[in-house]
């Protein structure tokens, strides 16, 4: 399930906050070489012109700081 935003991020003038909904990936967990069920993770997903306005380019890298409650994404 990919994360979607509540208006069009392409749009000119789109605003520079986001909301976004976390959603979930399934993976499969193996222990000891077995099949042991599937387990949900947290997706996000991003994408949108307004990333390579903000100077995220395609191809660039990202460093991604972990804080209480945030996550910060700089280019790299």
């Amino acid at each position: 399930m990919a994360a979607r935003s509540t208006h069009s991020p392409d749009s000119p003038g789109a605003p520079s906050s986001r909301r976004l909904t976390i959603g979930y990936h399934t993976r499969d967990r193996r222990r000891d070489g077995f099949w042991a069920g599937t387990r949900k993770v947290p997706y996000l997903h991003l994408s949108g012109v307004w990333l390579q306005q903000a100077g995220f380019p395609i191809g660039g890298q990202v460093r991604l700081q972990v804080q209480d409650g945030r996550i910060v994404i700089e280019p790299a």
